[in-house]
């Protein structure tokens, strides 16, 4: 991938994920870069001036260096991230934030022995009916 072409990789996905930047037209008017630059940017075209794609990323809010770099393949982790979760995830998420929640005022431990004692009662009731 030659660098025109990896800057035009990276403005078209900047622009995807830039909703109030996705398009050549908002980009020229934010970073005052004509239309026709923009678009040959994004096209792969032409011979970009560093000025020019300088004030391309500043209107993202980065580093024109940044447009310079070939995307890399993600890692594991950034697409485990990308992934949504599924419900039994989130419902663990939510047992486990809820456990640690009362973990915190002893109630765990109440539980456990309320639970203990249910289990136990109907051998006491025996016992206590001898």
């Amino acid at each position: 991938m030659d660098t025109a072409q990896v800057i035009a990789a990276n403005l078209t996905a900047w622009m995807a994920a830039t909703p109030a930047l996705d398009t050549l037209k908002k980009i020229a008017v934010k970073s005052g870069v004509g239309f026709g630059t923009v678009q040959r940017a994004k096209n792969g075209d032409g011979n970009i001036t560093v000025e020019k794609l300088t004030a391309i990323a500043a209107a993202f809010g980065r580093q024109p260096a940044e447009l310079l770099v070939a995307p890399g393949p993600a890692s594991a982790g950034e697409v485990l991230e990308l992934r949504p979760k599924t419900q039994r995830e989130e419902r663990i998420e939510q047992i486990n934030a809820l456990l640690t929640q009362t973990d915190d005022f002893g109630v765990v431990a109440v539980l456990e022995k309320a639970k203990d004692a249910a289990r136990d009662y109907p051998a006491r009731r025996q016992e206590s009916a001898l």
